[in-house]
This record gives C-alpha cells, structure tokens and sequence, in this order.
C-alpha cells in the first residue's frame, strides 16, 4: 500500500500541535536566561500561539453558547409549562366563582320563600339539541321526591314543570313549549291571560287571546297568575317586547321575552310543594 499523502489540514494540525507544545516549553518551565534561539523561535512562533488561543477560544465560546441555548430551550419549557397550569388553575378558579354567585343567588331566593315553600336545589344535567327549547333533565327525581307536574323554577323566573320522573333524574317540559302553558297576568294592571311559548319566534312566550282593548303594553313585567295549581302566584315570567292583532281582528296577542336565560340554564329549583301541604 502506497503511504497517504499528508493533506493541508494535516500540516495544519501538526503546526497547531508543535505551536502548543513550543509554547508550553519557553513558557512553562522559570528559566533565568534564555538564549537567542529561543527568543527568535519564540518570536516566530507567537503568531501561530495567538492563532491556537483564538481556535480554543472559539471553541470555548461556541460550546458555551450551544450549551447555554440548551438550558434556555429547558427554561422556556418549563416556563410554559407554569404558564399553561396558572391559566388552567385560572379558568377552574373563575368557574368556581361563576357558580359561588349562582348558588347563593339561588339560596337566596329559597330563602325568600321559604315560610311559603318547599323547594329542592337541582342541577341540569341534560339538553336535547333536537328539542332545545322543549325539555331538559335535572339530576332530581323520585328518590329525591320530586313528582310529575311539580313547578320548576330560578330566581329569574320559571322555568317548566316536572313531566316524568325517574329515579335520581327528571325530565322538565319548558315553558316555552307550546304545550307548557302557564296561567299569568299583567303585574301593573293584573290582567290575566294564557302564556305560551310562541312557535314563530323561538326562545319567547306569547299572551294569547286577548281582548282587543285590554290594557296590554309594550314592557310591561307578566307573571304567574296561580291559577292551575302547578306555578306558584307572583312568580316572574318575562317582560312584553311587541303587541300583535290576531287575524279575526277582534283579539291581540302580546310577545314576551322571558326572564330566565334558557340557554345558560344550570341549577333550578323544583317546588316541592307549599308549607301547609298544598
């Protein structure tokens, strides 16, 4: 086999390697004389000296930067990671709050009516897309005491009333089907009418089949009337938006929107019944 050829960085290496080790021998050992050999060796050879101490400290620079990008690379991970936990702690915080202020406004209320009646706290646990403003389902039911045509009712207003009940659930028509009618009344003038959920505009109720002149206005507050025997008097239904003219002329009826937010809907009350039994 023919002996390799030294290449340029070869002759390079070797040069870089003698310089060190020159270097080392005149700068190593405490020499009280040194002769005119050594000083002009020396003075030949501090260029390639000063080369070898730039290469090493680049070296030295380029590892130390790498290395420190790496832990800056970790730092920031681990800082997202801190930032990603407080934004969730965050979010189940304000949760925690938005409920605090559900409940106690519903306890509230319970307690306003409690020398009346009975009410039993329930949450809402099931929507049906298909029927959103037709039923839900609330974590309450027979075990719980909770019976078929019991008023379900919030702070705002009602709500539905109880249509089955099954062991730990129920299942609640709303009264903005049109087949949850409700007896109610004009607060300010105590007119009373029917209040049903309107086919034509989703989300209202309507006061239905009234007289042409009955004093009925625009934002006016209806409530219930009592009577039916399932919705407690004087409970909040909604406020007029719009009087319409009934096709024969002869009737009205009045848009209302209701008081109670059914899309955000999530703790109810169900009246259980009144103090005396009733």
């Amino acid at each position: 086999m023919g002996r390799r050829r030294i290449g340029k960085k070869g002759v390079a290496l070797m040069m870089v390697l003698l310089a060190a080790l020159l270097s080392a021998y005149f700068t190593g050992w405490n020499r009280s004389a040194i002769s005119r050999v050594e000083l002009l060796l020396k003075d030949a050879l501090t260029p390639l000296e000063s080369g070898v101490n730039i290469v090493l400290r680049s070296g030295e620079t380029f590892f130390g930067v790498f290395l420190h990008g790496r832990e800056l690379q970790e730092e920031n991970r681990k800082l997202r990671q801190e930032i990603e936990k407080l934004i969730e702690s965050s979010s189940f915080l304000e949760e925690y709050r938005q409920e605090n202020i559900r409940l106690r406004e519903l306890v509230r209320f319970q307690e306003e009516l409690a020398g009346e009646y009975v009410m039993l706290p329930a949450r809402v646990i099931a929507r049906n897309p298909s029927n959103w403003y037709r039923t839900l389902t609330i974590n309450r039911g027979r075990v719980h005491g909770v019976q078929q045509d019991m008023a379900v009712i919030t702070p705002r207003g009602i709500v539905g009333r109880v249509v089955a009940a099954a062991e730990r659930s129920s299942e609640v028509l709303l009264v903005l089907d049109p087949e949850g009618a409700v007896g109610g009344m004009v607060q300010n003038t105590r007119y009373p009418g029917i209040v049903e959920g309107s086919a034509a505009e989703k989300g209202y109720l309507q006061m239905i089949h009234l007289p042409y002149d009955s004093p009925v206005r625009e934002n006016q507050t209806v409530i219930t009337s009592g009577l039916g025997r399932i919705f407690p008097k004087g409970l909040r239904i909604g406020f007029i938006t719009e009087i319409f003219v009934e096709p024969n002329g002869l009737m009205k009826k009045a848009l209302i929107q209701p008081f109670v937010d059914f899309d955000r809907l999530e703790e109810v009350l169900v009246v259980m019944g009144g103090k005396g039994g009733e």
